[in-house]
């Protein structure tokens, strides 16, 4: 793996996205600017080839639902294990989707709806 860009807002993340055309994008949901939901939304639209894995502070369920709703391919939160951080990149990267299994089994988000289909991985 190699870092090939960091962004300190959305609209930082969305150019360099665009120019770098990333494989795999770690997104944040709250930066100055746009917010890593809209940032999503963007990316899915005008870079899709590049997989985004957001990572959070926060599992709350409306928050977990915006950013799988804009298109992410996969949520962990910032305290989630190196180990497990570099699983779910791989993951991703190589097109599946990634949600541990300490939210899929305590949220009660319906991740079979037409644009919340995410598989989970197991470790």
């Amino acid at each position: 793996m190699q870092v090939v860009g960091e962004a300190a807002s959305g609209e930082e993340a969305i150019a360099k996205a665009r120019r770098l055309i990333p494989d795999v994008v770690l997104m944040d949901l709250l930066m100055p600017g746009k917010g890593g939901v809209e940032a999503i939304r963007i990316l899915r639209a005008e870079v899709p080839a590049t997989r985004i894995l957001v990572l959070s502070a926060f599992d709350e369920d409306t928050l977990l639902l915006a950013a799988l709703q804009a298109g992410t391919h996969g949520y962990l939160r910032k305290d989630t294990s190196t180990d497990e951080l570099f699983v779910a990149i791989r993951h991703i990267a190589k097109g599946g989707s990634y949600l541990p299994q300490r939210l899929s089994r305590s949220s009660p988000v319906n991740l079979q709806g037409p644009r919340v289909a995410l598989r989970t991985a197991l470790l």
